[in-house]
């Protein structure tokens, strides 16, 4: 007794379904993977902005302060000592903005006492 092969049909109506239902898929997966790499990148950027404000802070690098840097956010990455690093950061900025508001009043009334 032989069996008898199902037979299977292709339906165009349903394959355009099938079509669509892929194409959002791959959507999706594509707006994930950019999603991702935007993060990554971002991530990166920060980095870059804080280490060049940590070497404002310092005045200056030298060969072992880059090395450090590198090494804090790039090779092995501590994140409590990046918080740290950014805590300093913006404590330093904090004090700069204050002395130089200080400063602007103390010419301004230098000025006035001029004008006396």
């Amino acid at each position: 007794m032989l069996r008898k092969m199902p037979r299977y049909i292709f339906i165009c109506r349903a394959s355009r379904s099938m079509l669509y239902q892929a194409s959002v898929v791959a959507v999706i997966l594509s707006l994930l993977a950019l999603n991702a790499w935007q993060f990554k990148r971002n991530r990166s950027i920060s980095d870059n902005d804080l280490k060049y404000r940590a070497i404002l802070m310092m005045g200056g690098a030298q060969t072992q302060d880059l090395d450090t840097l590198e090494t804090i956010f790039e090779y092995d990455r501590d994140l409590k000592r990046i918080r740290d690093l950014r805590l300093q950061v913006q404590d330093y900025e904090c004090r700069v903005k204050l002395r130089a508001q200080k400063l602007e009043q103390m010419r301004c009334l230098g000025e006035e006492i001029e004008g006396l």
